[in-house]
């Protein structure tokens, strides 16, 4: 990371020894999301994007 080249999972293990437990964190679907999944990365930033505007939409904006 600062003081050499290497991802965090990486780090972690020659720090922590190769027990050390990593999780991942991910951001959930929305409910159109879920009802059009699709396997296209495209479609599922449109998805997003038209979710946003609608909660944003609620407030006026």
């Amino acid at each position: 990371m600062i003081d050499g080249i290497g991802n965090a999972e990486q780090i972690l293990r020659e720090k922590f020894g190769e027990d050390v437990e990593i999780k991942k964190f991910e951001k959930s679907k929305g409910w159109l999301a879920k009802k059009l999944s699709s396997s296209e990365d495209h479609a599922d930033k449109l998805i997003s994007v038209l979710e946003e505007r609608s909660i944003w939409q609620k407030y006026g904006f």
